[in-house]
């Protein structure tokens, strides 16, 4: 058994966008499917067409306060560059969160990251 998700085009007017929808066999050999749905950017659920039961199986995290200002990043996506003081003696000197253009920009100080 395998499941394939399809990812819907967008389209001009924004009405499938972020849409995934897909569906598996209940069991090998079964006629009837779980039918799986929802927004990547949202949640996704799975309907069990044999039963009627509904499952939330996956959600997307809050975004942090003040998300807007930092490009609608998420926490792990805000993290990825945080480099604290006792990691610069162990991570090797080209690791991108040294780049001065990259610190300068986290800074707010734009002019120096250009």
């Amino acid at each position: 058994m395998k499941l394939e998700l399809d990812f819907k085009r967008m389209g001009w007017t924004k009405k499938n966008w972020a849409v995934v929808e897909g569906s598996i066999p209940v069991r090998p050999g079964s006629d009837k499917n779980w039918i799986i749905s929802g927004k990547w950017t949202e949640q996704m659920s799975a309907y069990n067409e044999e039963t009627g039961e509904t499952l939330q199986i996956w959600k997307a995290s809050e975004l942090p306060p003040d998300s807007d200002q930092q490009y609608f990043f998420t926490d792990f996506a805000i993290n990825l560059n945080h480099l604290p003081e006792e990691m610069k003696q162990i991570i090797a000197p080209t690791d991108s969160r040294f780049r001065p253009d990259q610190r300068a920009l986290e800074n707010g100080e734009i002019q120096k990251a250009v």
